[in-house]
């Protein structure tokens, strides 16, 4: 998956906290540890460039990535899984209730 490739060719903003996870150790520890199944839906906070939300997508029915940057939306939409779903927006003025109608697992990658 080449994340490091990936990872470099992207200007991280400090002013947003950007950090990519590039372990893919790491990405499996957080997988395994949420314990997913398949008829999940999944929110995650600031998906970035989707290194964990590709992974999760190969585990889960539907992923919500939420994600305030253009640059990183725009890599998000690359993507080619069909239950990724992404919301462009600030995760504090977020309003869960209006995304899902169900209990749901959040992941995200604080650094």
């Amino acid at each position: 998956m080449r994340y490091i490739e990936r990872a470099k060719k992207f200007r991280a903003k400090k002013r947003l906290g950007q950090n990519f996870l590039v372990d893919e150790n790491i990405i499996k520890k957080i997988i395994d540890t949420a314990d997913l199944s398949a008829d999940e839906t999944v929110i995650e906070i600031g998906a970035g460039l989707g290194f964990v939300t590709e992974r999760l997508a190969q585990h889960v029915k539907k992923i919500i990535a939420i994600e305030l940057d253009d640059d990183a939306v725009y890599e998000l939409n690359i993507l080619p899984y069909p239950n990724i779903k992404i919301v462009q927006q600030d995760i504090l003025k977020t309003d869960f209730s209006q995304l899902v109608e169900k209990p749901v697992k959040i992941i995200a990658n604080i650094p």
